[in-house]
């Protein structure tokens, strides 16, 4: 065989050749996550964290785990990391509406025609 397909004359891959995209994921995972959410209704899933919640106030640490894991997910550090960064973009995108409302004539176009060059 040739090496311009990657594989050695045994037919095996050689080196560096990762050997193509392999077998396609199977898709019984997504089959059971789709037949679950068709199921399970909004009073259901309600019904279910209304009763978690009261577990872990009862003191059941498996249920604490779930809500916790459900609300904040796996790294409620990136979460909170997350919630500060979205928080300063916010008040950049304020700050930038702000200066261009104040910068703005009556028209509100700051005083541009439609090829962004300045109005006559």
């Amino acid at each position: 065989m040739s090496e311009h397909n990657g594989r050695g004359p045994d037919g095996r891959f050689l080196n560096g050749w990762g050997g193509g995209p392999g077998r396609p994921r199977k898709t019984t995972h997504r089959d059971y996550l789709d037949a679950t959410a068709g199921s399970v209704t909004v009073e259901d899933w309600q019904a279910i964290v209304q009763k978690a919640l009261g577990d872990a106030k009862a003191g059941d640490r498996y249920a604490r785990d779930w809500l916790s894991r459900l609300l904040l997910g796996d790294d409620p550090a990136a979460v909170a990391e997350l919630t500060e960064e979205l928080a300063a973009v916010k008040a950049a995108l304020e700050e930038i509406q702000h200066a261009h409302v104040g910068n703005a004539p009556p028209g509100g176009d700051g005083g541009q025609g439609p090829d962004g060059e300045p109005a006559p």
